[in-house]
């Protein structure tokens, strides 16, 4: 179940008596919910329907759950680089050459891809230490994949592995605020 409210106000009281579970806020937008499923709709709709159907056990309808979180957050994530780019370029930290540079190359490609490394001296370096974030998946690296995790202090990790991670990842992001009380 879940409830809409506007940021600040009220919270609304939940059926049971308790307190609501899950909160997220988007914009001017406050959602209460008893799963996760629900405020996953919020940025996905029809997912808690796609979600039913996993429930019956096709394996068709799992890979669309997975697909559909894993879609929506290549989205949100490709979009939050674009914005961490135009800042930069705004506030002259980065600029752009032609022919693009490496770190153009990484920064401004798809979410969709894995970071392939940059090329240093005829070989790939996972390292990254540019002053502007680099949005990358975590199952595109090990554990989940044969190519290593980058390294350095400016990567922001998203996950869409499951409704949480999806959640926390869009709040990092800095799309909504996610917050749990269970």
């Amino acid at each position: 179940m879940k409830v809409k409210s506007i940021t600040g106000g009220i919270e609304p009281q939940p059926p049971h008596g308790d307190v609501w579970p899950y909160v997220l806020e988007v914009q001017t937008s406050t959602y209460y919910a008893d799963d996760l499923p629900s405020l996953v709709e919020v940025f996905i709709p029809g997912y808690t329907e796609i979600r039913r159907s996993s429930e019956t056990g096709f394996n068709l309808a799992i890979d669309r759950q997975a697909l559909s979180l894993n879609s929506s957050l290549i989205e949100y994530a490709t979009l939050a680089q674009r914005h961490l780019v135009e800042m930069a370029l705004e506030q002259k930290i980065l600029t752009f050459s032609q022919p693009p540079n490496e770190i153009q190359r990484v920064l401004t490609r798809s979410k969709g891809l894995p970071f392939d490394g940059l090329l240093s001296q005829d070989s790939l370096d996972y390292h990254w230490d540019h002053v502007v974030p680099l949005i990358l998946f975590v199952t595109d690296y090990a554990p989940y994949s044969d190519r290593p995790r980058p390294t350095g202090h400016n990567l922001i990790f998203v996950d869409s592995t499951n409704e949480r991670t999806f959640l926390d990842s869009l709040s990092v992001l800095g799309l909504c605020r996610f917050f749990t009380r269970n």
